[in-house]
């Protein structure tokens, strides 16, 4: 907890408030970091990250004891914790100390502050780190009791049960005369999180008994010490609490009013640090900020950083803009290589084309491969790193095509040619990737370099297709059932990735198992990341035969239905035009025929049917309702409505026919205790999930076989008996949920046999 590397400084504000802080000047151009603690601690709290890391590096530290805390004055007034007044105050001391921007980071409470002196000084901010606390926009009335509800629905635990002690009249005065507990309340072992700070009248209880526990092992001699030598002293709690007493009080509330409109998104790079197993600040708590475009630019370690973002460090290509109205598109020239030069790098030209001339060209079809393993080609003489699997394919058309008195081969290859970094080219060029692929010459599809069995493989394919093969809608469908494993049929089923929150579309990989995959909804948001999404299931396309694809919920957040189902409309028709890819059908009350099987597939979203007496609880407890445009529960319904009337009649018409159905859904077609989760079995926004069919001509039909769903972040698969003789109806799901909270049993890799 040493600080004597930095300097101490006090200065009062103008409203009359006296701060202390510490400091030390950057090196070499070195930003610096405004550190802002929380509860319970001081400026002290930074002590290890300064001088373990801040310091040596470089950084410049600017670590302020937050108003209430440490040296700084302890105001007993609510009122003086006004957001806006704190961060005024820094801004006064910053301009004291010359300080044009900071990077913003703040623990606890501290987050919440370093939050808020983005939102209201954003020129301030070249940065923002948040801990444990995630994002807080913005806010209407805080209700301590509403939001207890709600996180109890959504965690299974009221994680501001604490606050009930926290912020109320009595709290600081019981809190100062047991100090010994709150300091093992607050320092003791995380398992006792959950009585303590989560369950209803917990907190109280332990410091009214006056209860201890040993303590982390960062809560040392020294740091007890100091805890009990600043809060042991007048006024003790009565300033700390007021951070509580404020937002219950609707302080924060009207404070957040005088926020601007354009600085309620983080527009300046941001971090999140959060513990999985924390029991009250829970890092799923980032996600609907994620969600609503909040936090545009938000890192979260979920893995070692990609190839393509290492290249990115280096500097960007410097791509030339290309022209829309033209239809342009960018291609590259390869130069010929001698085949056995393996050394020498692969050259490559970029030039402009527009579609309406025709140019010629061959379009690459290939797998992506590892996107961590990279080899470097040049590209109008500059050193650009690609997948190994990409220049693996480009050697390869170097040393086969052209030679020292003829160019090599113009191409086309969607990672070289389209500017990844920038978010409307891409959308823009993948809007039109079945025109680029109906214009090329040909299609070269690269399965990898030839080994001793190739030539035997592609001879066994040409005798194949002279026996059986047939050409169908620009898809190959083998005619006997066993070159599709569907002898007994297999299905590989997935839904909630949720790959929107963190950002994961690039990074999170399908290992196929059988030659259809199903994506029963929450794989990400369609219209917001457009681009990222379309890519995603075009690398399941190049990889299954078939891509059966359900819209949930979170396809059409930050977006209207309306828009989310043209873009997958025409992504599917794109996708028809493409012979290098699977077959992708959209099943929004689509069927399906399984080739060569009589197994029919029945596919649409089913939404569910909120009764009138959830609709307040499902309509302010779901985010559906704020993310998804002109959509509100009578919407909803309707919906409902119109696909299970969809599902009755086609199951009516095939019951006489000799098919075997599998229903595929979002939503949930059963309240049936195994496929709910218990914690939230009687929540009063389950009806938001999950609607009772068992009554319904598609739930107790015989000739129903499965019905795989999703949605609700609990994973089952368990027969549900039925009457007149029909065998049992199996109910099946696979979801991974949220990246911070996922669902257990998820398995990738799951089939339908």
């Amino acid at each position: 907890m040493d600080l004597s590397q930095l300097t101490q400084k006090t200065l009062q504000v103008s409203r009359g408030f006296t701060y202390t802080y510490y400091t030390s000047p950057p090196q070499k151009s070195k930003p610096t970091l405004a550190l802002f603690h929380g509860w319970p601690d001081s400026a002290k709290l930074w002590a290890g990250l300064i001088n373990d890391h801040l310091i040596p590096h470089g950084y410049g530290v600017f670590a302020l004891d937050c108003l209430g805390y440490g040296g700084s004055s302890k105001p007993t007034d609510p009122k003086a914790y006004g957001w806006q007044h704190m961060t005024a105050d820094i801004v006064e001391i910053l301009d004291a100390e010359n300080l044009d921007q900071v990077i913003s980071l703040g623990h606890d409470w501290g987050s919440a502050l370093a939050q808020r002196l983005y939102n209201f000084h954003p020129a301030r901010v070249s940065a923002l780190v948040m801990v444990n606390v995630t994002y807080m926009p913005p806010m209407g009335d805080f209700d301590l009791d509403t939001v207890n509800n709600i996180t109890r629905q959504v965690f299974g635990a009221g994680l501001f049960e604490y606050w009930h002690l926290f912020a109320a009249d009595d709290g600081p005065g019981l809190m100062n005369r047991n100090l010994e507990a709150v300091y093992c309340a607050a320092f003791g072992d995380p398992a006792s999180w959950r009585d303590t700070f989560t369950s209803p009248g917990g907190m109280r209880r332990w410091v009214t008994e006056g209860k201890t526990q040993p303590t982390l092992p960062y809560a040392t001699a020294e740091h007890k010490a100091d805890f009990m030598e600043r809060l042991g002293k007048e006024p003790g709690f009565e300033a700390p609490q007021c951070w509580y007493k404020s937002m219950v009080a609707k302080v924060q509330n009207e404070a957040d009013k005088l926020i601007a409109e354009d600085a309620v998104a983080v527009k300046v790079p941001t971090l999140y640090w959060g513990g999985e197993q924390d029991a009250v600040c829970r890092p799923a708590g980032l996600q609907p900020s994620i969600e609503a475009g909040l936090l545009p630019h938000t890192t979260i370690q979920q893995r070692a950083m990609t190839g393509y973002a290492r290249s990115q460090t280096a500097g960007r290509f410097p791509y030339r803009p290309l022209s829309p109205l033209e239809k342009e598109i960018r291609l590259i020239e390869v130069d010929p290589l001698h085949k056995i030069d393996t050394q020498s790098p692969v050259r490559c030209r970029l030039k402009h084309a527009s579609l309406y001339t025709n140019p010629k060209y061959i379009a690459l079809s290939y797998a992506w491969g590892d996107s961590t393993a990279t080899r470097a080609i040049i590209l109008d003489g500059r050193n650009v790193q690609v997948t190994e699997n990409l220049e693996s394919a480009l050697r390869h058309v170097a040393s086969s095509f052209g030679n020292d008195e003829e160019p090599g081969p113009t191409l086309w290859v969607d990672a070289i040619c389209i500017d990844q970094h920038n978010e409307s080219e891409r959308t823009q060029q993948v809007a039109q990737m079945g025109a680029i692929f109906s214009t090329a010459t040909r299609t070269m599809i690269w399965l990898g370099p030839a080994d001793e069995h190739s030539d035997l493989a592609i001879e066994t394919l040409h005798t194949l297709g002279r026996r059986g093969l047939r050409l169908h809608d620009h898809h190959l469908h083998f005619q006997t059932s066993s070159s599709l494993h569907l002898t007994n049929m297999a299905i590989q089923i997935l839904s909630d990735l949720h790959l929107e929150s963190p950002k994961a579309y690039d990074v999170f990989k399908i290992t196929p198992k059988a030659q259809i995959l199903a994506l029963l909804g929450d794989i990400g948001n369609i219209a917001a990341h457009k681009h990222d999404c379309l890519t995603f299931l075009t690398q399941q396309l190049r990889q299954f035969r078939v891509v059966l694809f359900v819209p949930g919920n979170h396809e059409a957040y930050r977006s209207s239905w309306h828009e989310t189902l043209e873009i997958l409309r025409a992504f599917e028709k794109d996708v028809s035009a493409n012979p290098s890819l699977g077959q992708f059908v959209l099943l929004d009350r689509t069927i399906f025929q399984v080739p060569d099987t009589n197994i029919v597939v029945l596919g649409c979203s089913l939404f569910s049917h909120v009764p009138p007496e959830s609709h307040d609880h499902v309509s302010m407890g779901l985010q559906d309702f704020f993310q998804i445009e002109e959509w509100d529960i009578d919407p909803h319904n309707i919906a409902h409505k119109r696909d299970l009337a969809w599902l009755n009649t086609q199951v009516t018409e095939l019951e006489q026919s000799n098919v075997r159905i599998i229903i595929f859904s979002h939503w949930s077609p059963s309240n049936d205790s195994r496929a709910l989760d218990p914690r939230h079995a009687t929540s009063p926004i389950t009806p938001g999930f999950a609607t009772d069919l068992s009554d319904e001509a598609c739930f107790k039909s015989g000739k129903v076989k499965i019905w795989a769903f999703g949605h609700t972040h609990f994973n089952c698969d368990f027969t549900v008996e039925r009457d007149q003789g029909a065998e049992p109806l199996r109910l099946v799901t696979n979801q991974r949920g949220y990246y911070f909270s996922q669902a257990a049993g998820f398995d990738e890799e799951k089939l339908l046999e």
